[in-house]
């Protein structure tokens, strides 16, 4: 993980949910996200990162903080995309250590569907 992500945990999240340009991205596969997902997460897959990122790149870029998660604390997901977010210029990210598993178990805002950039 590079030194320039931040490690958060869900309440530090949460803290940050309706925050002005905070973008929650949800690195699980889409089936994942389409059953639920962080309400106003917006679904950027590692695998699909190339194509994706190219078409949410200035709305990444010049977001106040990028919160990526993945399912849970055994998943790497949320790492990965946080590294090649980092590799592709972005900053300011915040890795959400957790997952959805920790955040869905709050009782923390969750919605169902496509959503907020797909």
């Amino acid at each position: 993980m590079p030194p320039s992500v931040t490690y958060v945990s869900v309440g530090e999240a949460m803290s940050r949910l309706d925050q002005p340009g905070v973008i929650f991205l949800d690195a699980r596969l889409p089936d994942e996200f389409v059953r639920s997902h962080v309400s106003g997460a917006v679904n950027l897959p590692v695998e699909r990162f190339k194509g994706d990122y190219g078409r949410l790149k200035a709305r990444l870029r010049s977001a106040a903080a990028l919160v990526c998660y993945c399912e849970n604390i055994s998943c790497d997901e949320g790492a990965r995309l946080s590294t090649r977010l980092t590799e592709a210029g972005c900053d300011n990210i915040l890795f959400m250590f957790e997952g959805w598993e920790a955040w869905e178990e709050a009782g923390y805002p969750v919605s169902a569907g496509r959503e907020a950039g797909r």
